[in-house]
């Protein structure tokens, strides 16, 4: 994140020594290996120069719902401080509580130096990020090039953060419970409801936060894409939300939570679901599962399929 440093030897990030006074955050960062706002720029760096020589490093980053994420990431950034001489600090929050905590630095002009930033919050909080393109443009072409040129763009076309990781949002289902009311695995959204259906009846409903939490608004979101809807337009500034595909997709969530789920939906966080799958209770969900990596003991046979209508 961007600041100016003073003459004081401690700076509002944390950067100690005097020779730094009136460097930005992202100069120093530069001269220091070129670390760039992203993971991959990290692990990818060399030796700092003496000029970086007993320096602190801050990291902000979400707490995983896979704790051995974050063993190993704390790991890698401090086998990268002992190569490079630089003493490094990783702090973790939860996933809900990092956009409060962001605004707090932004507000208070201190904080961390590298930032885990996803959503809006590249293009919301553009001007206290440094532009990243040179390291955005070096990683991108020593990886074969990105996928997407929008992603990490803040609101004056430069790049602020980097792509750092893709979580998918699968069908999690129970084979047993698909079995016992005679339906195939789901392959639309139509599917999908049909069979939540008949598995509700069976005290087995699909599980599909629908309260104040991250999960809502990504699975949600790719309802409204399944449906034809968008958020924006092609320009990523005119809001195209009011439309009859959004309609339709409202719809058709109003029709999924009354005849595939029950009440207690509306009041999940991202946890919830998974509870309910490992509990033996839903018979289906949307998300990356837990249980997978860590998440908890696997009680019954089930499988991941592609998101429907994806």
């Amino acid at each position: 994140m961007k600041d100016d440093y003073t003459s004081d030897t401690k700076t509002p990030a944390g950067v100690e020594n005097a020779d730094v006074k009136n460097r930005s955050r992202r100069q120093f960062l530069g001269q220091t290996a070129a670390l760039g706002g992203g993971m991959a720029a990290i692990l990818a760096t060399g030796q700092m120069p003496a000029i970086a020589q007993e320096r602190k490093l801050r990291m902000l980053v979400w707490s995983h719902f896979v704790p051995a994420s974050d063993d190993e990431l704390e790991r890698q950034f401090k086998e990268f401080g002992t190569q490079n001489g630089v003493e490094v600090r990783m702090d973790r929050v939860a996933h809900l509580q990092l956009p409060a905590v962001l605004a707090g630095e932004v507000q208070g002009q201190k904080g961390h130096d590298i930032v885990n930033v996803s959503n809006s919050n590249p293009h919301l909080y553009s001007n206290h990020l440094e532009n990243i393109d040179d390291v955005y443009e070096r990683i991108g072409n020593a990886g074969g090039g990105w996928t997407t040129q929008t992603m990490g763009k803040g609101d004056d076309g430069h790049q602020k953060a980097l792509p750092w990781y893709f979580i998918s949002f699968p069908l999690v289902y129970r084979k047993d419970l698909l079995a016992q009311v005679d339906e195939a695995v789901p392959d639309t959204w139509e599917d999908v409801h049909r069979a939540g259906a008949k598995l509700k009846k069976i005290g087995h409903p699909l599980g599909i936060q629908l309260g104040h939490s991250a999960d809502a608004n990504w699975i949600n979101r790719g309802i409204l894409w399944s449906h034809g809807a968008k958020l924006v337009e092609d320009d990523n500034k005119t809001v195209a939300v009011n439309s009859k595909e959004t309609v339709e997709a409202f719809k058709f969530v109003r029709a999924l939570y009354k005849d595939c789920m029950e009440t207690e939906v509306l009041a999940w966080d991202d946890r919830n679901n998974n509870v309910c799958m490992i509990s033996g209770k839903c018979a289906m969900h949307l998300q990356p599962d837990q249980r997978l990596s860590g998440g908890g003991a696997q009680r019954c046979a089930y499988s991941r399929h592609a998101k429907p209508g994806a």
